[in-house]
């Protein structure tokens, strides 16, 4: 069973600052770190799948 994601890795926290500036809103910042700690700790890196 595969759990789901509740925080981003801290590998992409700690680099994912210098991307702040891309986006206007913190709802779609903390979706891109979610969508990056997906695409590192998942077997299917489906967009679904995270």
């Amino acid at each position: 069973m595969q759990l789901p994601i509740v925080a981003p890795a801290p590998i992409v926290s700690a680099h994912a600052e210098a991307f702040r500036h891309l986006f206007s809103d913190v709802r779609q910042f903390e979706h891109f770190q979610n969508y990056l700690t997906g695409l590192i700790v998942l077997e299917n890196k489906s967009l679904a799948n995270i």
